[in-house]
């Protein structure tokens, strides 16, 4: 998913990586609207076709959204977004970036 960098999601403009797992990818970005920070994690493309992986990242996004603690950051709902130019769609999670990341 390196590809995604230097693209717009939704309004969320992609810088870099910062790590990958299993399941998604998370990536530095720029919110346009309000030049914010922000890090978007993305469901791998290679999941994000299974409804079991996508009803369970946005069950990790609702129960993470709902942690307040100084040391996690604060995540805002998921929402699906076209990857690139691609006409598939990709889960994306939003979440206020950490000054450690």
């Amino acid at each position: 998913m390196s590809s995604l960098i230097g693209t717009v999601l939704e309004h969320y403009r992609i810088e870099s990586q910062i790590g990958q797992g299993g399941m998604a990818t998370v990536y530095r970005a720029i919110d346009e609207r309000s030049g914010a920070r922000v890090a978007v994690k993305i469901l791998s493309s290679t999941i994000s076709g299974d409804r079991r992986f996508i009803k369970r990242f946005r069950r990790e996004a609702q129960l993470v959204s709902q942690l307040n603690h100084p040391n996690i950051v604060p995540v805002h709902w998921p929402t699906v977004s076209q990857a690139g130019s691609s006409s598939r769609s990709c889960p994306m999670l939003k979440a206020k970036r950490s000054s450690g990341a």
